[in-house]
């Protein structure tokens, strides 16, 4: 048993330390992951949006500097958006999903910045909160600067300039008019004689090859899970472990009043659609929604704090209504 475990950890390592974009799109929960390194059809002539990652302190200036890097590929990028306060939560998901179809986007594009590269990832709109169809035309590039083979390839395979007026500065996009759910603070329900529903990670759906990053990735949220649940062990009250529904007869059937569940996201994020103030300077990371399990009403304690980790996050909550 420990050889079949050594073995398999060897080759998640390997494996993971080998992927490019299968990083991408497993936080976009894309059960297919093959691209054909071929550029969107008539993605000069159509409208885009870019959903960015980056670790620097000066977004504005890097945003202002990308979009001119896209103006000079003729590509209209209507709006960018941080890739996490997309991924917020799936009604925002949802939300976003349905602004991109009302404005006609065509084309998505993820784009990355670290310190050692840049990442860009470029796609066909599926019209679901999966965001990329991978069954058409999708591209990728990992280098010091993607923009030039991206523009060579572009020439050579003589796109045409589209007709638009390109917008002279980014326009970027914080958050939609969705919400989460209606908040309750300062207020929070005694779960003592309460059934709760602990919400688990979600894992990518589908029938997934074992050899596949999406395989691994359900692997490793498997992992996060069993730690979730050994975390509430020391819960004294009576949970179940669930995964998320809609639908509140889901709930209503098992008896369950309210729900647990994470969030991850940026601090200014989480407190614009919560419309509350969060303690610590932690600016990235989880938070703790009590929700209940009908109304969706949302109940948060005094000084609720953002963690950088989860597992310090499910601490707090587990010792505050033990």
């Amino acid at each position: 048993m420990i050889q079949k475990t050594t073995a398999f950890l060897f080759f998640l390592i390997s494996f993971s330390s080998y992927s490019q974009h299968h990083e991408l799109m497993n936080r976009l929960y894309i059960a297919n992951q093959n691209i054909n390194n071929l550029i969107p059809n008539k993605i000069t002539e159509t409208k885009s949006v870019v959903l960015y990652l980056m670790n620097g302190k000066k977004t504005k200036e890097e945003l202002t500097k990308l979009h001119e890097k896209f103006l000079t590929t003729n590509i209209d990028v209507v709006n960018y958006i941080d890739l996490n306060d997309f991924l917020i939560d799936n009604k925002i998901k949802n939300s976003f999903v349905n602004y991109f179809s009302e404005r006609e986007i065509k084309n998505i594009i993820i784009y990355k910045k670290t310190n050692k590269n840049e990442e860009l990832l470029l796609s066909t709109f599926n019209n679901k909160p999966t965001l990329l169809n991978t069954k058409r035309n999708t591209i990728y590039f990992k280098e010091n600067n993607p923009f030039l083979p991206l523009q060579k390839q572009m020439l050579e395979e003589k796109f045409e300039e589209g007709n638009f007026l390109p917008t002279p500065t980014p326009e970027r996009i914080y958050k939609t008019n969705s919400t989460i759910g209606k908040v309750v603070y300062g207020q929070t329900p005694k779960l003592d004689k309460e059934k709760l529903a602990v919400v688990v990670f979600d894992k990518i759906e589908g029938k997934l090859n074992e050899k596949t990053e999406a395989f691994l990735f359900n692997k490793e949220v498997e992992l996060k899970n069993n730690t979730l649940k050994k975390l509430f062990d020391s819960y004294k009250h009576e949970s179940q472990f669930v995964k998320e529904k809609d639908d509140s007869r889901f709930y209503f059937s098992r008896g369950v009043k309210y729900m647990f569940r994470l969030i991850y996201g940026r601090k200014e994020t989480i407190e614009g659609y919560l419309k509350i103030k969060t303690q610590g300077k932690v600016k990235k990371g989880y938070f703790v929604l009590l929700q209940h399990s009908f109304s969706k009403n949302i109940f948060i304690k005094e000084n609720q704090k953002i963690y950088m980790n989860w597992e310090d996050a499910v601490n707090n909550f587990i010792i505050f209504n033990n």
